[in-house]
Formats: C-alpha cells, sequence, structure tokens
C-alpha cells in the first residue's frame, strides 16, 4: 500500500516516492517533495509542475505536463484506520 499525507509524502512501509532530475524514484528515506491530489484526480509534482502519469506500455510512473488524460487520474483513497494488521 502507498499512502498520501496531508502534507504531501507519498510513502509505503519501505520507502517514498520522490523526484530527482525530473524522474520519479522510489527512496527508502524520505525526500523532499510535495504532492497535491488536485481535484481532477492528478497528482501534481509542485516543483516540476508536472503530473504523475502511469505508463501505457509498462509499469512506469513518469512524470510528465499535466493534461486530462486517464493516465494520469489516481484514485486516493482516506486511510482505514479500523483496521488492525499483525
Amino acid at each position: 500500500f502507498w499512502y498520501f499525507s496531508k502534507d504531501g509524502v507519498i510513502y509505503s512501509d519501505t520507502s517514498h516516492i520522490c523526484v530527482n532530475a525530473g524522474k520519479i524514484l522510489q527512496m527508502r528515506g524520505p525526500c523532499e517533495n510535495n504532492w497535491k491530489y488536485r481535484e481532477d484526480k492528478a497528482i501534481y509534482h509542485e516543483a516540476t509542475n508536472r503530473c504523475m502519469q502511469a505508463s501505457v506500455t509498462s509499469n512506469d510512473i513518469t512524470l510528465e505536463e499535466c493534461n486530462d488524460s486517464k493516465w494520469q487520474k489516481w484514485n486516493v483513497q482516506p486511510r482505514r484506520t479500523d483496521l488492525v494488521f499483525p
């Protein structure tokens, strides 16, 4: 699972989603990236003025100019606090 914090950090139990030299990377430690989940369901990266986009042909995620593409639409759901994992 990936989590989207209120302060714009995307992370899992083991890594963070970061941008370095215009590319999206998974890094073990925190990074200084500020993502915004917009009303149009795009995940926007403020520093580059670009949006997260799924690849049509692979499992890659890239930063691209924001547009109305379905490849830039993400469903972010609130984290459930009623579940306990072992």
